[in-house]
């Protein structure tokens, strides 16, 4: 349940060894290897990083095209399952030593060539048919362009832009005809001599200059060969794609192969990186402490000719980050990886969040109902289905939250927006509090939970200040803010009368002592005395961001409130309509209340989810995270297509 301590490794290979070793410390999935800048020493039992990267292009290439003419699966399993392959390791490599996939790629290939040459000739016989299909009547082929004497031109224009065109010939007195092919397609003969000038005047006329093409054949018949030409375009497309289904049976191989082939490549990029001579390899990295030990092992099994080290970083190189978490806290790692990894000095803010977003999400939805359908929804998908990692920590999530939204619904009174009189007795009883009815209390819990937590945002920072060797700075930095809020929630509650009135007096020292307390520290890095004060005294306007903060937690009594709400006008309009239809009435009143509820269920499941985590983020985070951490990427298997099932 903290930020994993990661130790730099230098590890020194014989190069004969190192293909089988690198295989193992992939499986591994422990370290992220560094490159080294040195002389570089490639795996020369294997092909070049440029053979390799040219062999997983065409591979994946092969996939892609393939996957195009599949008849890809349907339904709720294949939406949470995915298409991914399942396979064992042994049966990869068996896979990739066997199938010769070289010469289905480059049939593969060739058959794309011929789909796309032919669409290319469909698309540009299309576009000559848009463009002949005004010029039917024309009896003259679109080639003939003069003869002796006269020059031909074709033109497309309205009618008015017809007129106004032989107005300006009849003014420039050129001898010219205008021949109506279509509404607007015209044919313009004039004498050779005139022809620049008229079709300057065309186009300050708005008319525009028709491209037939050089075809021989009249439109006519030049268009009833296009329709002949496209149908047997179409047929020989038609041919080719059934050719390329012929290896749709092979898609599963091949996306194997293609994930076998980039792990190779991944492989020797590592290699290609490492220094070392002709006959040894160096290889630097991170690897999580707690992995050492295994990874040595995982190597051990491979060969005996090897060294590894722990070597110090170089100055002013940080450590990749990584979490861990145990099995209740886990889920909640999607809301801090949402959020972002925190810097390798900082807390995990996993296990601190998980509480309080737990109780927020609950709070937001508050209803037994729509928690018991969504905890019990996402256990069944969890239970039937073999859901990816990343998702599985995503549904846990909302799994936890569906719980506690039926809880938080047994204290609220929410029962699927049924009134609490029409309730049981024993369940009326639970009720402590009414959203609808008297908010105020679910305000005042509201902005008690901010304050719970914005208050524990402090310490974490004190804590964090702490572990990294600056508890001074941390209590300096902190306890004055403490203090602070500690001596107005104590003045409050005198004056409110949950503390004997004789306190006042000392609340009210606790309170100086503390503003001044604040002036005297939060300004202590400054060099001037003068700098030191006004920075303090400065940051008592800090107050009113914390201020801010808490009210922000105003919203959790907002979702509440409309989660009941729509809950109830579901149920009111429902029974309306029962009442007002005949016959009928009842089958659309239940039609109502499933898609009513499980409207007022998926939206304000996703508002509950986004408010509660933005609490975490901005209100939380912000108080006792200081940077972001660059995210550990371990030299791993990337499975695209191949999901691994070691047995």
């Amino acid at each position: 349940m903290s930020i994993v301590v990661m130790q730099k490794i230098r590890l020194w290979l014989h190069s004969k060894d190192a293909r089988k070793v690198l295989k193992a410390v992939q499986r591994s999935a422990a370290v992220e290897f560094t490159k080294i800048d040195a002389e570089r020493n490639l795996l020369k039992n294997e092909l070049t990083d440029f053979e390799l990267a040219h062999i997983a292009g065409q591979l994946d290439f092969a996939v892609r095209f393939l996957e195009k003419f599949e008849n890809k699966k349907s339904g709720m399993k294949a939406l949470l399952e995915g298409d991914k392959v399942r396979m064992r390791t042994e049966d990869c490599d068996r896979l990739l030593r066997t199938f010769d996939y070289k010469k289905i790629v480059r049939e593969l290939g060739r058959l794309e060539g011929e789909i796309n040459v032919l669409g290319s000739t469909k698309a540009i016989l299309e576009e000559e048919e848009r463009l002949l299909s005004g010029w039917k009547s024309l009896s003259i082929p679109p080639s003939v362009v003069e003869t002796a004497s006269m020059s031909l031109s074709h033109w497309q224009g309205s009618h008015a832009d017809r007129v106004l065109f032989e107005g300006e010939l009849k003014a420039a007195k050129i001898d010219c005809e205008i021949y109506e092919v279509d509404v607007f397609s015209y044919l313009l003969v004039v004498f050779k001599k005139d022809f620049e000038q008229a079709a300057k005047l065309a186009i300050v006329s708005h008319l525009e200059k028709a491209d037939l093409g050089k075809s021989d054949k009249v439109p006519a018949v030049r268009l009833e060969c296009i329709a002949e030409e496209m149908v047997e375009i179409a047929r020989k497309i038609e041919k080719t794609k059934n050719e390329v289904k012929e290896y749709l049976p092979e898609l599963t191989r091949l996306k194997v192969i293609s994930d076998s082939v980039s792990w190779q490549k991944a492989k020797h990029e590592v290699a290609s990186s490492a220094s070392g001579t002709k006959t040894s390899m160096v290889l630097e990295g991170w690897c999580p402490a707690s992995k050492l030990e295994s990874l040595i092992k995982a190597i051990e099994k491979e060969t005996e000719l090897f060294f590894l080290t722990s070597v110090e970083p170089t100055e002013g190189e940080d450590p990749p980050v990584e979490i861990e978490n145990n099995a209740v806290v886990l889920p909640f790692e999607s809301i801090t990886r949402l959020y972002g990894l925190p810097g390798h000095k900082d807390l995990d803010p996993t296990m601190f969040l998980s509480g309080f977003f737990f109780i927020f999400f609950g709070l937001c939805l508050t209803d037994v109902g729509y928690g018991l359908f969504l905890a019990g929804i996402i256990a069944a998908i969890l239970f039937f289905f073999k859901i990816p990692k990343d998702s599985k920590k995503l549904l846990l999530l909302l799994m936890f939250g569906g719980i506690s939204a039926a809880v938080a619904g047994v204290f609220f009174g929410g029962y699927l927006g049924v009134p609490i009189s029409a309730l049981p007795k024993p369940l009326a009883n639970l009720q402590l509090f009414d959203p609808i009815q008297s908010p105020m209390p679910v305000l005042f819990l509201s902005l008690a939970l901010g304050v719970l937590q914005v208050l524990f945002g402090i310490v974490l920072r004190i804590y964090r200040e702490a572990k990294n060797g600056r508890f001074g700075d941390g209590i300096l930095d902190g306890g004055p803010w403490l203090l602070l809020f500690g001596a107005l929630f104590a003045f409050g509650a005198s004056k409110l009368g949950f503390l004997s009135r004789g306190g006042d007096g000392l609340t009210t020292w606790f309170l100086l002592i503390a503003v001044a307390l604040l002036v005297a520290t939060q300004g202590r890095k400054e060099k001037t005395i003068l700098g030191k004060f006004f920075k303090g005294t400065l940051s008592l306007y800090d107050s009113v961001g914390y201020f801010s903060d808490i009210l922000s937690y105003s919203r959790i009594l907002a979702l509440g409130l409309a989660t009941s709400a729509l809950a109830f006008a579901v149920n009111l309009i429902a029974a309306l309509l029962r009442d007002m239809i005949p016959v009928v009435g009842t089958a659309i009143m239940v039609l109502v209340l499933i898609i009513g509820h499980l409207f007022n269920l998926a939206v304000n499941t996703l508002g509950a989810f986004i408010h509660s985590a933005r609490l975490q983020f901005v209100e939380f985070f912000g108080k006792f995270i200081a940077g972001s951490g660059r995210q550990f990427k371990p030299f791993k298997r990337e499975e695209k297509y191949v999901t691994i099932e070691e047995m």
